[in-house]
């Protein structure tokens, strides 16, 4: 085997046995905007809790 192949093998076998990746869970916030006259605006911003 090349050193390439090798390489590759080893890469392959420490990514498959690497703990998996803990991130946050995805809470989508809410927006709302709504115009009330030419340059008057309503914002509404709900954050997920």
């Amino acid at each position: 085997m090349t050193k390439q192949v090798l390489g590759a093998l080893v890469l392959l076998a420490i990514c498959a046995w690497w703990p998996i990746a803990h991130a946050h869970e995805v809470r989508p916030g809410f927006l709302e905007i709504r115009a009330l006259g030419d340059d008057t605006f309503d914002v509404l911003w709900k954050v997920p809790r």
